[in-house]
């Protein structure tokens, strides 16, 4: 099994976004997870996003808890979320996973103080 990889350039353009929902719907429903391409982000972009995630999440736990925000936005620690009850199954494993939830546009104070010099 490979995880498959949609490209959204038809959806972004509007001449197929139905056939780009049908591929997603399908990855989710049969895998779980799927990559995308023809997104049209600039690499360096990218990359820049890769570089600035990997300083927060080393930063120190009491910083990365001051961006927690209400309805699961901002900073999540391990063990906090449970994807596996969005299954509609009773599910008492958590995830063994970190992650800063954000929508746009961010909130001003949402990033710490301290690993800012990297944003």
């Amino acid at each position: 099994m490979s995880i498959p990889v949609i490209d959204i350039g038809p959806y972004l353009d509007g001449s197929d976004k139905n056939g780009v929902a049908e591929q997603i719907g399908k990855a989710c429903e049969e895998i779980g997870f799927f990559m995308i391409k023809g997104h049209g982000i600039p690499l360096d972009l990218l990359r820049q996003v890769q570089s600035t995630s990997q300083s927060f999440f080393q930063l120190p736990l009491e910083t990365k808890q001051q961006t927690m925000a209400p309805f699961g936005l901002g900073y999540m620690a391990e063990g906090k979320e449970n994807v596996a009850a969005t299954l509609k199954e009773e599910s008492k494993v958590q995830d063994s996973k970190e992650s800063l939830n954000l929508t746009l546009p961010v909130r001003p104070d949402v990033w710490p103080n301290e690993g800012k010099e990297n944003v």
